[in-house]
């Protein structure tokens, strides 16, 4: 017996695979359904279809995040390695497992570029590939992009060339001219007819002026991701891009045209816009000029039936600004989105700046924005989400250990009464997410988890979510609201309040029923 046939009965199913053929010749199928054979071991009899849900755990799609490229974890590669060695245990694994381990691929190449001549000449997984994450190497020339040409079957490209990861010594030379689209790059695309999604938020201008984005050229691209775009005339007028998210510079305000061009280019059919600032650099205000720009573009007297329907503001603060200037340029921007197609907004990755020197955003006078149904405020919690600009705007230590205590094992961040007239804007919500608006020193010890974590949950934590819930008098002022969920990924805890209605309250009053839970 030959060893592969060998491993087919040791580990795919203690025996060769049986039962009637179906239609396809597909051994153990019935009209294209595999049939439950007792003899078989228990994930022989599973149906392709949850096999390959299940694998999908060990090697996830790549999230669609501007300005926080996700690679894969250490889980993530391990999870691969475990694909790829049941994919060789039998011809039907393979067939089901090699579409997904070969689904999202990551390059992170170095000079030689071996991983993409590697992909190159592995004719046999082209097909299945259909996400690529791709941080070229900064000697970037026209064979770079080669291996584009051989993913057909591509709906989601990552371009991550990362200039500060560039050592200093290779800039004023190898870096020079890197921020325009060569022709090699944008020729590859022209292959891609099933692209719906691509990310290049550090690359500004094209080679090409030919190349468009746009349906002539790519179809199927629904979701674009950029940075400071200089060509904006690049993306034709009638494109079909609904989905948006822009990495926003510190420094745009000084640049003519950029905020116009996107405006005018890419706002026009957002349905879901996310405008980001890019972690330490320091800015979490957004550009001054954004408001009046937005009232100025052509689309804007069709604001109430504009398409927007998901607004996220990930890593700008809604609290506090650091200068008196930019108090009200965020609460005016949320105040001109006037469309009653806007029902969720999203405030992620908050960086929860406290000093002296910082001014407080004024809420008061904004017009409300009524058919908004769902908030969500996620404080940052680590350097990487926003905390670095802390550093970058001269964050003072003092006020904060002035204004918070910082004893005991919770330690509030930002209170409740500093978002309450944000809330304000928001009157008709039926969903409110809070998350991360304490640190929280709940002790991580596996030896300890079963004494302290419970304790710490019902003791400390629930109390405190409850207190902050209370403070917001959220029972009062939001007539429609279904649910409160309040949170905290340090914890791993979430509180849920849900508003109880129907037989058994009182017919002036509503109650509010908590719900426990752990995150992970």
């Amino acid at each position: 017996m030959s060893p592969s046939k060998k491993s087919e009965r040791t580990q795919a199913g203690h025996g060769r695979e049986k039962g009637p053929k179906g239609p396809a010749g597909s051994e153990g199928s019935v009209d294209g359904i595999n049939a439950v054979e007792p003899e078989k071991s228990f994930i022989m009899r599973l149906p392709d279809e949850l096999l390959a849900a299940i694998a999908t755990f060990f090697n996830p799609p790549i999230p669609f995040e501007l300005g926080h490229f996700v690679l894969p974890s250490k889980f993530t590669m391990e999870g691969r390695q475990e694909l790829r060695a049941l994919a060789a245990t039998c011809r039907r694994f393979a067939k089901v497992l090699l579409p997904v381990l070969y689904r999202s691929l990551v390059f992170i190449d170095d000079k030689r570029r071996t991983k993409t001549v590697e992909f190159y000449q592995a004719k046999k997984v082209h097909e299945h590939v259909r996400e690529i994450y791709w941080q070229p190497s900064y000697l970037y020339n026209d064979m770079s992009p080669i291996f584009l040409h051989a993913a057909t079957n591509l709906t989601y490209l990552v371009l991550a060339f990362l200039p500060q990861s560039v050592p200093d010594d290779f800039i004023a030379d190898d870096y020079a001219g890197l921020t325009t689209l060569r022709r090699s790059f944008t020729d590859a695309l022209r292959n891609l007819k099933h692209l719906r999604a691509l990310e290049i938020p550090f690359w500004e201008s094209r080679e090409d002026q030919d190349f468009h984005f746009g349906e002539s050229i790519l179809p199927s691209l629904k979701q674009m991701s950029i940075g400071d775009w200089q060509e904006w005339d690049a993306f034709e007028p009638d494109h079909n891009i609904d989905v948006v998210k822009w990495l926003i510079h510190p420094d745009i305000d000084l640049e003519d045209g950029l905020l116009e061009g996107w405006a005018e280019r890419l706002g026009k059919r957002a349905r879901v816009l996310q405008l980001a600032a890019h972690s330490g650099w320091g800015r979490t205000d957004l550009p001054a000029k954004l408001p009046d720009i937005i009232k100025d573009v052509s689309w804007y007297k069709h604001i109430a039936t504009h398409p927007l329907e998901s607004l996220v503001l990930h890593g700008f603060n809604p609290v506090t600004s650091h200068k008196a200037e930019w108090t009200g340029t965020l609460p005016q921007f949320l105040s001109s989105l006037q469309t009653r197609n806007l029902h969720t907004v999203t405030f992620l990755d908050v960086p929860s700046l406290r000093n002296k020197r910082r001014h407080l955003l004024n809420w008061d006078n904004v017009q409300h924005l009524k058919h908004v149904t769902t908030l969500q405020i996620s404080l940052a919690t680590s350097v990487d989400e926003g905390e670095a600009a802390a550093a970058a705007e001269d964050h003072d230590a003092d006020f904060e250990t002035d204004e918070v205590a910082e004893e005991g094992e919770m330690t509030l961040r930002i209170s409740a009464k500093e978002i309450k007239s944000l809330l304000n804007v928001f009157p008709n919500l039926h969903h409110l997410l809070l998350a991360n608006f304490h640190r929280c020193r709940r002790p991580h010890d596996q030896e300890e988890q079963e004494d302290s974590v419970h304790p710490f949950a019902e003791d400390t934590f629930q109390p405190a979510a409850r207190d902050f819930i209370r403070t917001l008098d959220l029972y009062k002022s939001f007539k429609h609201l279904e649910q409160v969920v309040f949170r905290s990924a340090e914890a791993e805890l979430g509180v849920r309040f849900r508003r109880e209605r129907g037989p058994g309250t009182e017919q002036d009053e509503e109650g509010w029923h908590e719900e426990l839970r752990r995150l992970y």
